[in-house]
């Protein structure tokens, strides 16, 4: 048996550098994060409040990878189907274009941009102005 405590009580914290040195890039990072969160979630599509987490992480990771174009979209993109099918399935589009429209098949982003748009300009407060 051990009696070593099993945390040393004189260590320091790591620093900021030494902490994240080999932590990915933030966009890389937040597509991980939204693909957890999403992975956790099941929605059922019996409720507006999945519907608005599933637009804005899919638009979320929509900007960051505009914002980092040296990541792969493969995050973003599934985001963006999953916000896509899960329109289709429940009905639940907001923008002027449905869900079921074809052009959705080959644009998910542009589909995405329209429900956040959608989204942003009918929820006061929702939007920030730039500082």
């Amino acid at each position: 048996m051990n009696d070593q405590p099993k945390y040393a009580s004189d260590a320091a914290a790591p620093s900021a550098v030494q902490a994240y040195t080999r932590a990915p890039a933030l966009a890389h990072e937040l597509y991980d994060l939204l693909h957890c969160v999403a992975a956790l979630h099941r929605p059922s599509g019996q409720d507006q409040d999945e519907r608005i987490l599933l637009v804005r992480q899919a638009a979320l990771a929509d900007r960051c990878r505009l914002a980092d174009t040296s990541s792969d979209d493969d995050g973003a993109g599934w985001l963006a189907w999953r916000l896509h099918t899960f329109d289709k399935s429940f009905d639940t589009s907001r923008g002027p274009i449905p869900a079921s429209d074809e052009r959705w098949d080959r644009d998910r982003f542009g589909y995405v941009r329209q429900e956040y748009h959608w989204w942003i300009t009918h929820n006061p407060g929702a939007a920030v102005t730039a500082r």
